[in-house]
């Protein structure tokens, strides 16, 4: 069992301006903001972008708010992501003016998965600023909630938790 890191990732960014992304992994993927940046430039017309991984092999993410920023500014037309974004710290981003119009304005829903977070006031204050539009996170939960196969991962009490303060930051941007 081994996660999908970038370099594995690296031939699929040759291909021609994908729209919709989506990628399932039993460990997931152990990628970073440099490697989310990559991706962003190389297929700036995302409209869908899932990198997905099984619960009971969940590597700790290294993609930060940073990483989902590089999204904002060169996926215009995202309107879902999915992927799993380490979350307990929030950069300090000034959003002037010129960087304001660069704002993503189409995506309206967020898949978070099991992305830790520990301040959700000022990631739904972040994530605002970069998407205007977002009015949905789903998390692990939402997603597994009437699946058999995963019913022991949905009573845990960190993955309730998590969900909780997702659906705080969530609550903030409505």
């Amino acid at each position: 069992m081994y996660s999908v890191n970038g370099d594995v990732l690296q031939p699929m960014l040759s291909f021609a301006n994908p729209v919709d992304v989506s990628l399932e992994h039993p460990v997931g993927f152990d990628l970073d903001d440099a490697t989310i940046l990559q991706m962003a430039r190389s297929w700036p017309r995302l409209a869908s972008l899932f990198l997905e991984a099984r619960p009971l092999h969940h590597i700790h993410p290294r993609v930060t708010l940073e990483g989902v920023y590089f999204l904002a500014e060169n996926c215009h037309s995202l309107r879902r992501l999915g992927m799993t974004v380490d979350v307990t710290s929030v950069p300090n981003i000034r959003l002037d003016k010129e960087r304001r119009r660069a704002a993503q304005k189409r995506l309206f829903t967020f898949d978070v998965s099991l992305s830790p977070v520990t301040n959700p006031g000022r990631v739904a204050v972040f994530l605002a600023a970069i998407f205007p539009e977002l009015r949905r996170i789903m998390t692990f939960y939402d997603n597994r909630l009437y699946l058999d196969d995963d019913e022991h991962e949905i009573g845990r009490a960190d993955v309730l938790e998590l969900h909780s303060r997702w659906k705080a930051v969530e609550d903030v941007l409505r």
